[in-house]
């Protein structure tokens, strides 16, 4: 259990800045929920969200860098790349505190600009990009996924120029591209275009602090009958015999994760393999072919995975052969989430322990991630990373990819407070 350490000066006129520009700070957020950014798999509408981001940054003296994923060297060669997600011009943009562009950082801070898309527009009380403030709490399309990510750290640098912060330390933030989907590669690319020593994510979730990047990924199976049929009757049989199986292996998944202290109780836990989604036919036609989509968590490594996957698909597909069926090898609809952990005792992780619980009064919890870019920072980036942030979890009301979405307002301040304290501290700010 963490005790409180008195703040020096200069820190208590951080926090202080804080309260003065709430306002601001919210109204920052606000605009960043209104601007569409959505993701739609092989194109996405990030660019008037990445103009908005680095003209914020360019009028208040910081030097940024744009560039699209697929425009650095090797970049399509690279064992990570995922193609067909059109990084050809979906453009990160990196910003830094001072003039230390070309040298490795020692520090990149980072969110990504890609929500989710829409839905059914009738599922939303308050408009998806209205940015309404209701009851204490901010609500619109990727607030807390992770718009709320993108503000605090623009906001950090903002506070730490106004009042002559001066940092030892090199510091970058980057506002990247399709993450959304199983993306990665804008977060590939901020950490080969400007390789950090650590890299801190700000899409994570509940206030917890993310150590552990979870592995898996998204996945689909086709179930083909070899004669039409007029009814889905035909193969909806088959196709319960494949989800069955899988939700065999789902407690095998929950067996191992609850190995796991960052993840037992967690939504990864619980849904170790979750349906997506399950299909007959399209529209009445087709009616002898059927899909399935599911995701899976897991530590192990994709061979590890897909052993596990044949153990129990195997017999199934056996018997289904027996009775025509043709079952599919699972194919990947996501990139391979690779299962990554920081240090326990990085100093990266204590500083930003220590300075939550200076910053709000109480401490976070310790916790692993969701599937997410942290997996991309952690194995190509730097093993020294992590995530903390303020979506709140998928299954919940108003929770990440669910219709009015929110963040509490009072949550998001000491979120952002927290944040600039730990980056003063860490990187070795100064009146100066």
């Amino acid at each position: 259990r963490l005790h409180m350490c008195a703040l020096t000066r200069d820190e208590q006129q951080l926090l202080n800045y804080y309260d003065a520009q709430r306002d601001e700070l919210i109204a920052l957020l606000q605009k960043l929920v209104q601007i569409d950014t959505q993701n739609f798999i092989s194109h996405g509408r990030e660019a008037e969200g990445q103009d908005y981001i680095q003209q914020w940054f360019s009028t208040r003296g910081f030097k940024t860098a744009r560039y699209a994923p697929d425009s650095l060297p090797g970049f399509t060669d690279h064992p990570a790349y995922h193609p067909g997600r059109g990084t050809d011009h979906r453009e990160n943009i990196t910003a830094f505190y001072d003039d230390r562009t070309e040298k490795k950082q020692a520090l990149m801070i980072a969110a990504h600009t890609d929500t989710m898309p829409v839905g059914d527009p009738e599922a939303w009380r308050h408009p998806p990009f209205g940015g309404v403030i209701e009851g204490g709490r901010l609500y619109g399309l990727g607030v807390g996924d992770n718009k709320a990510g993108l503000a605090a750290g623009m906001m950090a640098f903002k506070a730490m120029k106004a009042l002559g912060i001066r940092l030892s330390g090199s510091l970058s933030f980057t506002a990247y591209v399709d993450e959304e989907y199983g993306g990665g590669g804008g977060a590939l690319a901020a950490c080969l275009a400007y390789p950090a020593a650590s890299y801190l994510n700000l899409d994570g979730g509940n206030f917890e602090l993310w150590l552990s990047a979870i592995g898996g990924g998204v996945f689909r199976m086709d179930i083909k009958y070899p004669h039409t049929t007029d009814t889905a009757s035909t193969v909806f049989p088959a196709l319960v015999q494949v989800h069955d199986a899988l939700q065999v292996w789902k407690t095998v998944l929950q067996e191992k994760l609850a190995a796991d202290p960052l993840y037992v109780g967690s939504d990864m836990h619980r849904s170790a393999l979750r349906i997506t989604n399950m299909r007959i036919g399209d529209s009445a036609m087709g009616l002898n072919q059927a899909s399935l989509g599911f995701v899976v968590y897991t530590k192990d490594n994709e061979a590890g995975l897909r052993a596990g996957l044949e153990a129990v698909l195997g017999p199934v597909r056996k018997r289904l052969a027996d009775d025509g069926f043709v079952l599919s090898e699972p194919e990947n609809a996501s990139r391979f989430f690779e299962y990554g952990s920081i240090d326990p005792n990085s100093p990266l992780l204590l500083s930003l322990e220590q300075s939550i619980q200076d910053a709000r009064g109480r401490g976070a919890e310790r916790k692993g991630a969701c599937l997410s870019d942290l997996s991309i920072f952690q194995r190509y980036g730097s093993p020294d990373s992590m995530s903390f942030g303020i979506l709140r979890d998928f299954a919940l009301e108003g929770g990440a990819h669910q219709p009015d979405e929110f963040v509490e307002l009072d949550e998001f301040l000491d979120y952002s407070k927290s944040l600039c304290l730990f980056l003063y501290r860490y990187l070795g700010g100064r009146k100066g």
